[in-house]
């Protein structure tokens, strides 16, 4: 048998009620029981959702617990069973409602687990509400850098053109070269929006350089060498 594949079938130990229970709550954020009628009968969870939710969804109708677009893709779910050979086991993302009308977006597979006596219903979820928030504030410092972008190139006209311009011709681009030279205004005007970047992350991360680094993709080293040159840091 190589390093990568293994037997089909292998044997497991008999498992005890309270150790499937342990093992489903602490590798999955959350998973609902779903009685044979379709309507939530329990939930396991790993303290990551309130327990109010956890209550508002108990007897409900899977259906009746997640938002109107979410709602055409719970049969896909339930007709995709996991625990089936075939399955394609596909998670998809749908959106719970809270008791407070919240919207709590999770990825959702369907699987049953058997037993000699009984078959258990269970849609395993994965909180999706971190990777939501990483976006919002991606999406936000995204915004924040176009903003500052074009607050600079409002500022490189200003100063190429002269107090009294109103347009940015190439006339006032060849008499500020011709004032110090082209691959001067050309640093000048990298460093100053480099400038203008490095403190839209520094504002992001209340002046945390640390974190600065780490947003922009490189060594806290290579950091504050660059924020040194271009005097953010004494």
């Amino acid at each position: 048998m190589s390093a990568h594949s293994r037997p089909y079938h292998f044997n497991v130990p008999d498992l005890s009620a309270e150790s499937v229970r342990l093992c489903i709550e602490k590798t999955h954020d959350l998973v609902l029981l779903i009685s044979t009628d379709g309507c939530i009968a329990g939930a396991f969870q790993t303290h990551v959702f309130d327990s109010n939710d956890i209550h508002f969804w108990i007897g409900q109708a899977l259906t009746s617990i997640v938002s109107p677009d979410s709602q055409i893709k719970i049969p896909l779910l339930l007709n995709n069973d996991a625990s089936v050979h075939d399955s394609d086991a596909i998670w998809r993302h749908i959106n719970l409602i809270g008791a407070r009308r919240n919207t709590i977006p999770v990825r959702a597979l369907y699987a049953t687990l058997h037993n000699p006596n009984e078959t258990i219903h269970c849609l395993f979820c994965r909180d999706l509400r971190p990777n939501q928030d990483m976006h919002n504030r991606f999406v936000a410092l995204q915004q924040d850098l176009l903003h500052e972008n074009s607050i600079l190139q409002a500022n490189l006209r200003q100063n190429m053109q002269g107090p009294d311009a109103q347009h940015l011709t190439i006339g006032s681009i060849v008499n500020s070269i011709k004032q110090s030279s082209y691959q001067q205004v050309i640093l000048d005007t990298i460093q100053s929006l480099e400038r203008d970047c490095m403190r839209a992350l520094l504002r992001e991360v209340s002046g945390d350089h640390h974190r600065a680094a780490t947003l922009a993709g490189c060594t806290l080293t290579d950091w504050l060498t660059k924020a040194a040159t271009l005097k953010l840091v004494e």
